[in-house]
């Protein structure tokens, strides 16, 4: 069965967080820290966090989150599944459960950004998310937005209709 689990336990983060680290970077330590509350976190948007599970083992890691303080524009955050679980068809089943969260907290768009050699992006397309532009471009008709949260400038912003 599977399904997703929100905690701020950091015990119950362990198994992802190695591989989610190779995969994020620093930044992702970081992040969960602060959702555990063991870290100082001064950003009040919207963010959430969900361990993803599958028979009672943990697979994986997701989130929704905002750039701004309303709903209306939901993120993917740290979508992970570990390696051993990769190809098992559970990101796109985790991804319809995100689709539905980010509907039920009001979002009329769920988006992501990526690089454009990113392998998961024929995945995000077969699930309705389409590009829309460069993070540059985004950051340059929203200025309310910090460049501190995208990384490459270059990376791409598909966006997905709710």
């Amino acid at each position: 069965m599977l399904y997703l689990l929100q905690t701020r336990n950091i015990e119950n983060f362990k198994p992802v967080i190695s591989s989610a680290y190779e995969d994020f970077g620093p930044a992702f330590s970081h992040a969960i820290m602060r959702w555990c509350r063991l870290a100082e976190d001064k950003d009040d948007n919207f963010w959430e966090v969900w361990l993803i599970k599958y028979d009672e083992v943990t697979v994986g890691i997701c989130g929704l989150y905002s750039q701004t303080k309303d709903t209306k524009e939901l993120w993917l955050g740290w979508f992970h599944v570990i390696p051993e679980y990769r190809n098992k068809l559970i990101g796109g089943k985790i991804l319809n459960q995100l689709i539905y969260l980010a509907k039920a907290f009001g979002a009329s768009n769920l988006m992501t950004y990526t690089n454009s050699e990113n392998e998961y992006i024929k995945g995000y397309k077969r699930n309705g998310f389409k590009y829309t532009c460069k993070v540059s471009e985004y950051l340059e008709e929203h200025t309310d937005i910090p460049k501190k949260n995208f990384g490459d400038p270059n990376d791409i912003i598909l966006k997905r209709p709710l």
